[in-house]
């Protein structure tokens, strides 16, 4: 079913009803960090990123994800006072209530893997807000949404993807080496990038920091659902490559 999210050429999809359904299950799935029946339909090396906590490669024979699941959506539900005031001060300090879910799907047939990120929208924490306020521009762009992309990238070298790796015959292979191969015309990997909200305004800056990166054009594909602005009259239209 997931080779509708190809062209006939093996590079990004074409709008279609299908391709959307798909980025719609997947951002609603990454509210309630259900991977479950992603992995159940052939998705592998599963990683979720709540805050500063990274799951190791979730699937149904690791008998550890259960347990990686639960602690990350308690991080996301976690309520009270203390917890909250806490999680407010600290984006003084730092910003870090990114959270994606990340996974791989090799299309055998075709010869391609592609590779999905979802970040997920504002959450119940009140301290998730502060991203959304911080409204000062940077370079043009929104800086609270920025800076939380910035999180995200920092995670590219620990976001592994082992069984992706074994099948390819690499000792290992990270979202970096991906993003890295995907600057060139035959790379075998499509990033199919979805977002919803806050999202969606994530999804949007990480897209266009990789192609400014030198990823070419044919081999990202985004969607975003019901984003807020993120960029001022002040960004430069920048033409990418194909």
């Amino acid at each position: 079913m997931f080779e509708a999210l190809l062209r006939r050429d093996g590079y990004m999809p074409e709008l279609n009803h299908q391709t959307i359904r798909h980025a719609l299950d997947l951002v609603s799935s990454t509210y309630e960090l259900d991977v479950q029946s992603w992995i159940r339909q052939g998705w592998t090396d599963v990683r979720i990123e709540v805050d500063d906590y990274l799951t190791q490669p979730l699937d149904v024979q690791n008998e550890k994800t259960e347990d990686q699941l639960a602690h990350a959506r308690e991080i996301l539900t976690k309520q009270g006072a203390v917890f909250q005031v806490a999680g407010t001060l600290r984006q003084v300090r730092e910003v870090d209530t990114c959270k994606a879910v990340v996974m791989a799907y090799p299309l055998k047939a075709e010869g391609k893997i592609i590779i999905a990120v979802s970040f997920m929208g504002t959450s119940k924490r009140i301290f998730d807000w502060v991203s959304n306020l911080r409204m000062q521009q940077v370079n043009g762009m929104h800086q609270g949404f920025f800076q939380l992309m910035k999180q995200f990238r920092a995670q590219e070298q620990a976001i592994s993807f082992p069984s992706v790796a074994e099948c390819m015959g690499r000792e290992s292979l990270t979202l970096s080496d991906i993003i890295h191969a995907c600057c060139e015309p035959e790379s075998p990997f499509m990033l199919f990038i979805v977002g919803h909200s806050q999202g969606a305004a994530i999804a949007q800056l990480y897209i266009s920091n990789l192609l400014k990166e030198g990823v070419l054009f044919r081999h990202v594909s985004g969607y975003g659902f019901a984003s807020p602005s993120v960029v001022s009259g002040e960004q430069p239209r920048t033409v990418f490559p194909m």
